[in-house]
């Protein structure tokens, strides 16, 4: 292998390592807000909970066991919502990874070719 023959692998090398942690970093920040959002919308269901508990203050146990039970199933609802969104956001993210990920073997087998020449 030639000097300039290195100096292209190695240049390779060293893109390949940066776009790696590149990836790496956008993962945790994405693990890291969705992590945010999870506590945020737990906090969120408390309270509604909370004042939903405080307005049933005088009811009668059965109708406080009703409301409880519509709350529930509106927050499963909503949940089931919020999986489709983010379902779909990471399958678009997904295809971006793996058009960069096909962009990557062909840079790869380029240099595999010269090094072969």
């Amino acid at each position: 292998m030639t000097s300039h023959q290195s100096n292209d692998h190695d240049e390779a090398m060293a893109a390949a390592d940066k776009e790696l942690e590149e990836r790496a970093k956008r993962a945790k920040e994405l693990l890291s807000q969705r992590y945010r959002g999870m506590r945020h919308e737990q906090e969120a269901k408390h309270a509604r909970k909370m004042q939903l508990e405080r307005t049933m203050i005088g009811l009668p146990e059965e109708r406080k066991q009703t409301l409880r039970s519509v709350l529930e199933q509106e927050e499963n609802l909503v949940s089931k919502e919020s999986r489709k969104k983010d379902h779909h956001r990471r399958l678009r993210i997904s295809d971006r990874d793996r058009k960069g990920c096909f962009r990557r073997s062909a840079l790869s087998a380029a240099t595999s070719e010269k090094e072969r020449h």
